[in-house]
């Protein structure tokens, strides 16, 4: 049965168009950035791009985000109810290490998240959701949203 090893939510205020989740060794310039390769197949709807070395969600820029990373022992099992989105599939990560980056400006947000491991292929599950006000009926349904995006990554095969 998996386990939850640690994880880290980060708060991203409205004003980020383009949070990425990157190897840091991307943006020290020692690992091919995303993109200059080819981003994910089609089946994310717009809601992401998946890189061989980062995740780009797509948020408005006037609503909050939270992303959520977490690092398991193994594949996680599925939480109900079910999410909005979701992919699953592979990321190289040379440094072992995960940090939140403005894709569009030079900010990143949050302290690096070590996985433990470098130069290795990393399982990954990626879920979002949109919560939204919608029970106060004298109040816009608009006033209050967010974006929340969960990676759960596994360790690789040794």
């Amino acid at each position: 049965m998996a386990e939850l090893i640690k994880h880290v939510v980060v708060d991203i205020r409205s004003g980020w168009n383009g949070p990425m989740v990157v190897d840091p060794a991307v943006l020290a310039g020692e690992d091919h950035a995303p993109w200059d390769e080819e981003w994910s197949p089609s089946g994310l709807d717009g809601w992401a791009r998946v890189g061989r070395n980062a995740v780009v969600f797509h948020k408005h820029a006037d609503i909050d985000a939270c992303i959520r990373l977490e690092l398991w022992t193994d594949e996680p099992s599925m939480t109900q109810p079910m999410w909005d989105r979701m992919w699953a599939g592979e990321i190289y990560l040379r440094s072992g290490q995960l940090q939140i980056h403005d894709f569009y400006e030079a900010w990143s947000r949050g302290d690096v998240f070590d996985l433990g491991r470098r130069d290795a292929t990393w399982s990954v599950r990626i879920q979002h959701r949109r919560l939204e006000n919608d029970e106060e009926p004298d109040f816009p349904r608009d006033i209050y949203q967010v974006d929340v995006f969960k990676l759960q990554f596994w360790k690789p095969e040794a």
